[in-house]
């Protein structure tokens, strides 16, 4: 059958969804989408305000009347919210989810302006939800006792065998079952909480659309509109700018990789973001652990030299901020550019 990975997130409980064998995960969006999860938002106040001014969003959604309001309901007029104190109607976006901010967002520019704030700050803390957490690609055929150096404490391996999983007594061979079920790859799958690693992860404001169109916000929408669809997407770009340059950061070795390291061609570049190879391949490359080789394009690749370190991706000048007198960092683009130029090669052809 194969073996199939997934990467997790240990401490945070987390998993990515099955992301199939190792030659369909690679070069795959999988690896994009991880470098997203990586990525820390570089947050710049001043050009997000400068964005708003530059253009009326809803003076063009009127002219363009891609929004139909209809009048409010009479319970709706009794709430007299447009008539709250801005402190008061300040604290009520604060308690409120994404999806119920941004339906109230859309539903006047007055609206709009007093939201769109926090909008910004919920979709800030939902980028780069995996930096500076231990992560590792586990193959399926790894064992009970067979964890990455360093990834877990005593105590936390005390844990886990803890929490091992039933298995089947009839079963041909119970103690292989026996052996399986008590790993990480078993544990996580049945008690973590699942990721979807997809492109679909970078629009989930989208999703929010059907449910608008029943609470008849857009009755005749098929999706955002245009304007609003607009601005949250250069905004959630800001957070990323591709002017800045970006290196990924391995924090537990104190190593790092530029993006000029490991691609040729500098139109490939977009800020964190790299076209066909990117920081993502470069972890992913790294971080696969199992007990078993098999399905593998290299010798050792299971047994990755950063299965179970600290990632993030970040600018320059953070990570130049950040580091202290006593912390020594290597640069190790030429290395891994080189690693990862030999698999897909093997995988793909030229490089």
């Amino acid at each position: 059958m194969g073996q199939y990975w997934l990467i997790r997130a240990p401490q945070r409980k987390e998993t990515s969804n099955n992301l199939g064998k190792f030659g369909q995960v690679l070069f795959s969006s999988v690896s994009d989408c991880l470098a997203t999860i990586l990525a820390r938002p570089e947050v710049d106040i001043k050009l997000i305000k400068s964005i708003w001014q530059q253009r009326d969003y809803w003076r063009d959604m009127n002219r363009s009347k891609t929004l139909e309001f209809r009048e409010p309901k009479p319970i709706l007029s009794l709430l007299c919210l447009p008539g709250l104190p801005s402190e008061i109607l300040a604290m009520i976006v604060q308690v409120l989810d994404y999806p119920s901010i941004l339906k109230l967002a859309v539903t006047s520019s007055y609206f709009w302006k007093s939201c769109r704030s926090r909008l910004f700050v919920i979709q800030a803390s939902l980028l780069g939800s995996w930096a500076g957490e231990k992560i590792v690609c586990l193959g399926d055929y790894v064992s009970a006792s067979d964890h990455p150096p360093g990834m877990f404490t005593e105590q936390e391996k005390r844990d886990l065998s803890r929490t091992a999983l039933p298995y089947d007594e009839e079963s041909d061979d119970v103690e292989e079952d026996r052996r399986y079920n008590n790993s990480l790859s078993m544990i996580a799958s049945e008690t973590y909480r699942e990721i979807q690693f997809s492109q679909s992860r970078k629009r989930r404001h989208l999703s929010l659309s059907p449910s608008c169109i029943q609470r008849n916000l857009w009755p005749k929408a098929q999706s955002l509109p245009p304007d609003i669809e607009e601005s949250l997407t250069r905004i959630k770009e800001i957070f990323y700018p591709e002017h800045r340059a970006f290196i990924l950061r391995n924090l537990t070795t104190q190593e790092y990789v530029r993006a000029e390291g490991i691609t040729r061609h500098p139109e490939y570049i977009h800020g964190p973001k790299i076209d066909r190879v990117g920081f993502g391949h470069v972890v992913l490359m790294r971080i696969c652990w199992s007990s078993d080789s098999s399905g593998v394009s290299r010798r050792g690749i299971n047994r990755g030299k950063w299965a179970g370190h600290r990632f993030e991706v970040t600018t320059v000048e953070r990570h130049e901020r950040s580091i202290k007198a006593d912390e020594q960092w290597k640069d190790v683009s030429v290395q891994v550019r080189e690693e990862i130029k030999d698999i897909w090669e093997f995988e793909n052809g030229d490089y």
